[in-house]
């Protein structure tokens, strides 16, 4: 469990950005949504029963196959995303700082992020000292 007023951002944000690692599922339903629209655009034409299938969908699904391709994609840009989950996090008051600090000048952004993509919490590192 998470505190209500926690970073969620956090969550979701790559761990060799400060994050955690979970995986987005708004971002990968969005990916797949893209994908099934890319596949039924570009069968519609070789096929009939597709043409008619993108015809027929006048917003009754969730892909929304009449409607243009571009929106989803946009949606669908890891990278953007994530660049705008971080920017979301540094506006935080208290939950904020962190990201923050590591923008500063003089840190070593992956030094400071190394034990979450490592995991050597516990054993000392010969090489650190």
């Amino acid at each position: 469990m998470l505190h209500p007023k926690s970073a969620i951002e956090r969550l979701i944000l790559p761990r060799s950005r400060g994050g955690r690692g979970v995986m987005n599922l708004q971002w990968l339903h969005d990916k797949q949504v893209s994908n099934i629209k890319k596949y039924f655009n570009k069968k519609k034409s070789i096929s009939k029963m597709h043409q008619v299938i993108v015809e027929a969908d006048r917003g009754l699904t969730t892909t929304r196959l009449r409607e243009q391709e571009q929106e989803t994609e946009e949606k669908c840009k890891k990278e953007e995303y994530n660049r705008n989950l971080l920017k979301q996090w540094k506006r935080k008051t208290l939950h904020g700082r962190y990201p923050a600090e590591l923008e500063q000048e003089g840190v070593d952004k992956k030094a400071s992020v190394m034990w979450l993509t490592d995991g050597h919490m516990t054993q000392k590192r010969k090489d650190s000292w």
